[in-house]
């Protein structure tokens, strides 16, 4: 099976979802980016932004490495955010919409590229959903869209976490980070991910969605709150903290110290 599955229609001729572009340019295979010179950037920086939450809006700024896979990228957006990796993901990568393009109903362009867990891969390869590529998160880096010709400057990329709750994460894409910026911000080279700032408390696993979210800090803010719900959420909750919810309150030395904990695979 090879890595990414083209689902198409079933004629033979491909238009590109994308419109023309020029040449015909294959999409380069994984690591094909890994020679460069030494004042290139080994990473891209990304405001990650949760669009569902407001007062405050759950952000961060990271810093992340070119090569790393999506499985991986999984675990930093969970260590980032303070998830408690206890639910299903998935990677969306969508046309950018031109000025006057409609956007579908998920409020993003069109789907290009769907990606999933090694796990599931057989089963979409086998029944298919047509007009997209399936992609193993596991064999694709994010130089394969953000450094691919076929790609770059033509997608973004939408990361979801708990198909219930369906906690949406926009990965909007800022550029190569500067090569000397770990010495600039006196970081050790070994480390490759880096949270550069943000705000927001990590929203609470299993909450019931956006709704469930804005109720559990209503409690919290409240003189008579809800005892019941407030006790589920320092006693029960996935990754709570013990302590009583203030939604502006977030630790990015904490946030730092679990991502410099992630095996990379680098």
């Amino acid at each position: 099976m090879p890595k990414s599955a083209k689902i198409a229609s079933s004629t033979s001729h491909r238009v590109d979802p994308l419109g023309p572009r020029a040449g015909n340019v294959q999409r380069p295979a994984r690591n094909s980016y890994n020679s460069r010179a030494d004042d290139e950037s080994d990473s891209f920086v990304f405001q990650v932004n949760m669009p569902e939450t407001d007062k405050p809006s759950v952000t961060r700024l990271l810093v992340i490495p070119k090569l790393i896979t999506f499985d991986k990228l999984h675990l930093v957006l969970q260590a980032a955010f303070g998830w408690g990796n206890c639910h299903r993901y998935t990677f969306e990568a969508t046309k950018i919409l031109k000025k006057g393009e409609r956007p579908g109903w998920t409020g993003y362009g069109k789907r290009i590229i769907h990606m999933v867990e090694h796990s599931e891969y057989e089963d979409f390869a086998r029944y298919g959903i047509n007009g997209y590529e399936l992609w193993k998160m596991s064999e694709h880096t994010l130089a394969d869209i953000y450094e691919s010709e076929e790609y770059r400057n033509r997608l973004s990329l939408q990361y979801t976490y708990d198909t219930g709750d369906n906690w949406m994460h926009e990965l909007i894409f800022l550029g190569s980070a500067p090569p000397t910026l770990n010495a600039a911000i006196d970081i050790p080279e070994t480390i490759k991910v880096v949270c550069l700032g943000g705000q927001g408390h990590p929203v609470a696993e299993d909450c019931g969605g956006a709704g469930g979210w804005e109720r559990l800090k209503a409690q919290f803010s409240a003189k008579d709150g809800d005892a019941g719900l407030k006790d589920w959420y320092k006693k029960e909750c996935a990754n709570t903290d013990g302590k009583a919810l203030d939604p502006y309150k977030w630790s990015i030395v904490g946030v730092n110290t679990a991502l410099a904990h992630i095996e990379l695979g680098l």
